[in-house]
């Protein structure tokens, strides 16, 4: 007979490291939030087909590796590659430093599988509004780089006076063909392998300067005026907004739930988000709090937080109801930024299909007025 208390085959061995109440020198580390918990590299493998990123699906199958072969997980979380977003540091961070990684680790987690399907349900979505400009755009380019150039020397030819919306049209397909000669001329002088090497080198040198550019205060004043600006948009400002409270209340409550101090799990909670009106607001919350108001009160007073989301700080003073009251939050916020979502797609796809049919109507009459004109004066 085998001994039950110990495992019997390398079966096992991807389930050794598991994410959740157990203490973290236990094998039996576990992630999943329902009574059945879930491997925590079986976690990071569904987290892996669900990304989007190469690059992320590289970092994760690290991990998946690094625990296989036996590492503590409490190491291998805590050295996660740059490929991992920011805010699943902190967290793994915050959980090492509290004692709390199992909870945290499995919010994580959870937090950027959501992250990765709604991206991935956007995708899918947009996808024929995208497919539909990209047609239209093609269309467009080949009239502006081909047809119109052969109507504007058969105008000139015969002296015909254009009208504003023809000259505007041929105004632009000479930026249009202006742009495309330099392009020939540099991949004959460069050969298509030059080319190639310039735009690599280029699109490299792009996201080198967005890099280094990103850190820097001004570029956090640019963003600030940016998401101002689209607060005050009628569709995507309440889309944004929502999916900004959505994930803002979903990590405070597992931050709560792993007893980190209210101040320090409000500004955790606002470093991960990349709202930076919310981010503003929540650290005078927690400023207010550390002072001696009650959290209603330093809510109430940062303005961070719609009114109707303030009740929730009632219960900041016990801890089981104030994390259910966040999580019901959150959930609200999420079914309220994928309605707005649908709508905006609802609304997105028929003004996409107008503004085709008017850019190509207006371009074809831009082109046949000087014809009609020209014929009746022949005539």
């Amino acid at each position: 007979m085998t001994d039950s208390t110990h495992p019997t085959n390398d079966a096992n061995r991807n389930d050794a490291v598991r994410i959740g109440s157990p203490p973290l020198s236990s094998p039996s580390l576990m992630t999943g939030s329902s009574s059945r918990p879930v491997p925590l590299v079986t976690s990071l493998r569904v987290l892996a087909e669900e990304s989007l990123s190469p690059r992320l699906r590289r970092a994760i199958k690290e991990v998946i590796a690094a625990l296989e072969v036996g590492q503590p997980a409490e190491q291998v979380l805590g050295n996660l590659p740059q490929a991992f977003p920011r805010h699943i540091s902190i967290l793994v961070d915050a959980g090492i430093q509290s004692g709390q990684l199992p909870i945290l680790a499995d919010e994580a987690l959870d937090y950027l599988l959501r992250q990765s399907q709604f991206r991935r349900r956007a995708l899918w979505s947009l996808s024929y509004v995208a497919l539909l400009s990209a047609v239209a755009g093609l269309i467009l380019f080949g009239i502006m780089a081909f047809l119109v150039p052969q109507y504007r020397a058969i105008h000139q030819d015969f002296g015909t006076q254009l009208p504003a919306v023809t000259r505007a049209l041929i105004f632009v397909s000479d930026g249009v063909n202006g742009v495309l000669t330099w392009v020939t001329a540099a991949t004959h002088a460069l050969g298509w392998l030059g080319s190639l090497l310039g735009v690599v080198v280029a699109v490299g040198g792009l996201v080198g300067l967005g890099q280094w550019v990103r850190p820097r205060p001004f570029a956090r004043r640019i963003r600030r005026s940016y998401q101002r600006a689209l607060s005050w948009m009628p569709l995507l400002g309440t889309l944004f907004r929502a999916l900004s409270l959505s994930r803002f209340f979903h990590l405070l409550a597992a931050l709560v739930a792993a007893d980190i101090p209210l101040p320090k799990a409000l500004r955790l909670a606002a470093t991960v988000n990349d709202d930076l009106a919310l981010s503003t607001g929540v650290e005078r919350t927690a400023l207010e709090i550390e002072h001696g108001k009650s959290a209603l009160d330093a809510a109430r007073a940062s303005e961070a937080f719609p009114r109707e989301s303030l009740p929730l700080f009632c219960s900041a003073d016990n801890r089981a109801l104030f994390v259910e009251a966040l999580q019901g939050a959150s959930q609200l916020y999420d079914a309220r930024s994928q309605m707005q979502f649908a709508v905006m797609l609802v609304i997105l796809e028929p003004l996409i299909i107008f503004g085709v049919g008017l850019t190509v109507g207006l371009t074809v009459i831009a082109l046949f007025m000087p014809m009609v004109t020209l014929l009746n004066a022949l005539g």
